[in-house]
């Protein structure tokens, strides 16, 4: 019985790092046009642009970066919710 319960509580442990590495990968690689990103510019080829004179676009990549945050923000969350609301209605309570 404690094996079967560690089996399945692993399998949901480990799936849940594989579920949140998709989603996390799938919003931050959407570009605000809503067209994929250059992945060639990605990981170690990432070099961000060092000049200050074009302070109206880091402006914008601000508010991009943040509105990315939250949107990632929003999905955990709500997917937390998802979780607990499974939890307490479909496992059955301790008695005692």
């Amino acid at each position: 019985m404690i094996v079967r319960f560690f089996g399945i509580f692993f399998l949901f442990f480990q799936s849940s790092q594989v579920w949140g590495n998709l989603i996390s990968s799938t919003v931050l690689s959407i570009d605000k046009d809503n067209k994929t990103k250059d992945l060639g510019t990605c990981g170690i080829y990432f070099c961000p642009d060092t000049n200050d004179d074009n302070d109206d676009d880091n402006d914008d990549d601000d508010e991009d970066n943040m509105t990315t945050i939250y949107i990632l923000a929003g999905i955990f969350l709500a997917l937390s919710l998802v979780a607990a609301a499974i939890v307490t209605f479909l496992v059955d309570p301790l008695i005692r």
